[in-house]
């Protein structure tokens, strides 16, 4: 609790005086009473004892009108936070060639990999990924074909149950590597958010599409250049990651590593990551494909602005209202009661 006038408290000072004026005699009003004797004294009445009740409510009425006077307020913290989030469009090839083992006993192939290293960008981690829980994040898989798994988002829960759920196509009429098509929905998607379709106070702050494949574009309308056109038209940065790790058996049975890049179009990649001033990674392993999750989450970063402001209330009428009340019962004591007879 605050007090708006302060100064008010300076009227305290009376007290000690009226004190000193009441121990002075200065007081009116009432009978004074000889004693028989010295030995004999006349019983106190209850009208007696509570003589100096009037006053007594009087010093409390004065105490509690001068709190009143020094206006009491209460102020209540209001912090509002506008969140300057990213928006991000995952975009995950899930073609057959993506089940090729990345470990090599084979337990692991590359849409694990990959699942698990997005989850750990989108939810952080125990170590050093924090997590995008301030970004609008969807996600897009293609073959043949694009699909949205996910809308924009900030309910990670949900984005995370939805990746775990993504399986590997086991459908030749729908396998193939549509990266074109694929890119220009993510774009699309990115284009229609706008405030109108936001938490309140939310702010897109980047646009960026993550793109992660295992191939060279072979279906589609759309070429994978002019996807990447489509994008940097609407301020959109492509990150390109290609995804050449793991393992496969000779004619001998042997397990052997593949060449790093083996079978990505990596100048497709490169270029359109540059149509749009973004980058390309380059993934030959787990590790150096969650390091790249670990440097796109560097490079883009998320701006939260904060300001606070206080809400008040008045809290004089109790203690003025009090004072009232201890005034009013104060006199009529003194009038009716307790009167003091002259």
């Amino acid at each position: 609790m605050t007090f708006e006038a302060p100064w008010a408290f300076t009227f305290l000072l009376l007290f000690p005086l009226i004190f000193l004026y009441r121990r002075a005699g200065g007081r009116s009003g009432g009978s004074d009473f000889s004693s028989l004797s010295k030995d004999f004294k006349l019983p106190e009445t209850m009208k007696q004892r509570l003589s100096s009740l009037p006053y007594i409510l009087n010093m409390f009425a004065l105490f509690f009108l001068i709190i009143a006077l020094a206006r009491p307020r209460e102020g209540f913290d209001t912090v509002r936070e506008v969140t300057n989030g990213i928006a991000i469009n995952m975009v995950l090839d899930r073609s057959s060639s993506m089940g090729t083992p990345v470990t090599a006993d084979g337990n692991k192939n590359r849409l694990d990999a990959v699942k698990e290293a997005f989850v750990s960008f989108v939810a952080g981690n125990e170590k050093d990924l924090k997590g995008r829980k301030d970004d609008l994040i969807g996600l897009i898989t293609f073959g043949r074909f694009g699909e949205t798994m996910s809308p924009l988002t900030l309910s990670h829960e949900t984005l995370v149950d939805f990746t775990s759920n993504i399986k590997l196509i086991d459908n030749r009429e729908e396998d193939g590597t549509s990266i074109g098509d694929a890119v220009a929905l993510a774009a699309a998607r990115l284009q229609e958010t706008d405030d109108t379709n936001n938490p309140a106070n939310y702010k897109i702050q980047n646009k960026i599409i993550i793109l992660l494949t295992d191939g060279q574009n072979n279906g589609g309308t759309v070429s994978p250049l002019d996807a990447a056109y489509l994008a940097a038209q609407w301020d959109i940065k492509l990150y390109t990651i290609g995804f050449g790790a793991g393992y496969y058996k000779n004619a001998f049975g042997m397990v052997k590593k593949i060449p790093p890049g083996y079978g990505v179009d990596e100048a497709s990649l490169k270029e359109m990551a540059q149509i749009t001033k973004g980058k390309y990674f380059s993934a030959d392993s787990e590790e150096s494909l969650k390091n790249i999750y670990r440097e796109i989450d560097g490079l883009e970063k998320s701006r939260i602005e904060s300001f606070s402001y206080k809400n008040y209330r008045e809290r004089f009428l109790p203690f003025g209202a009090t004072a009232l009340i201890l005034l009013l019962l104060a006199h009529t004591l003194s009038s009716t009661w307790l009167r003091r007879v002259p």
